[in-house]
């Protein structure tokens, strides 16, 4: 299949960001209802984070450097209208499906409507770099 709709991009990409989670977390789950968050995880010592994940299958060419581009404002009926607060997200996932990665990002290091990766820096060591750093930060 070559074309993917919207939906059918950002289901893949939770799938697969959910599917790295549950690797680092004794649980996650998806919320049942509306949220500013698409996972929560279990942490080990038993709190709660929610995870916002961001998905691309699109790669962007900017002033001759190609980037894979997410956005990381709230949508309002698909309009882009605010950033995300402390209290919506605790870290994004960044999900590139033409390369089957997953980049985590501490929420605090998210500072605008829009998030690049430079295509050079997508890489496996990359995800694995970003699990660790999660799993360290949130599960000790």
């Amino acid at each position: 299949m070559d074309t993917m709709s919207s939906h059918q991009i950002g289901f893949s990409g939770e799938l697969l960001a959910a599917s790295l989670l549950q690797r680092i977390f004794p649980a996650i789950a998806f919320p049942q209802t509306v949220t500013h968050y698409d996972i929560i995880c279990e942490s080990n010592n038993g709190s709660f984070l929610k995870c916002q994940v961001k998905t691309t299958n699109n790669l962007e060419n900017t002033n001759g450097s190609l980037y894979w581009r997410f956005g990381t404002s709230k949508k309002t009926k698909g309009v882009r209208n605010n950033m995300y607060l402390d209290s919506d997200v605790d870290f994004f996932a960044f999900v590139c499906l033409k390369k089957n990665l997953v980049v985590f990002v501490p929420f605090e290091d998210v500072k605008s409507c829009f998030f690049r990766i430079p295509d050079r820096h997508m890489h496996k060591r990359k995800q694995d770099r970003s699990i660790a750093k999660l799993s360290k930060a949130w599960n000790t």
